[in-house]
């Protein structure tokens, strides 16, 4: 069993929390707490993390928010219907259908050989993968 994080991006949730704080500052009355509502969204971003977990017949995926899980979503291998990657450039996307139309979009997990064990994971089932390729990746 393996566990990979992910988390939002740091520099976007960084620049709107300065545009909502710098809004705050300039506003008044009742469109002032909007503001304020964003400056809290932001933060809230800032500290969401993802946590993978690849058992051998199991993906389970965890989200957290200030440390406090919000939800959790878990697909067996049976249940899997579809699995579809997204490969632009250095970046790799897995998409999980379910047989009960769920999904589970599965990328930034660090580190980066999550995108080898789902391989392996999708093999072990003998899922079959769709591949679109946007940006072919460089070789090193």
């Amino acid at each position: 069993m393996k566990t990979y994080i992910a988390q939002e991006p740091k520099l976007l949730w960084t620049i709107l929390f300065f545009m909502a704080m710098t809004y705050a500052y300039a506003l008044d009355g009742p469109s002032e707490y909007l503001a304020y509502v964003g400056m809290a969204f932001s933060l809230a971003a800032l500290t969401t993390r993802y946590h993978l977990t690849v058992s051998e017949d199991t993906l389970s995926m965890t989200v957290k928010v200030v440390g406090v899980t919000l939800r959790h979503k878990k697909m067996e291998a049976k249940e899997i219907s579809k699995v579809h990657q997204i490969i632009a450039g250095t970046k790799v996307i897995f998409i999980m259908s379910g047989n009960k139309g769920e999904e589970m979009k599965l990328h930034r997990f660090k580190p980066d050989s999550f995108e080898q064990e789902i391989e392996r994971f999708v093999t072990h089932h003998q899922l079959t993968i769709k591949q679109t390729v946007t940006k072919p990746r460089k070789e090193e």
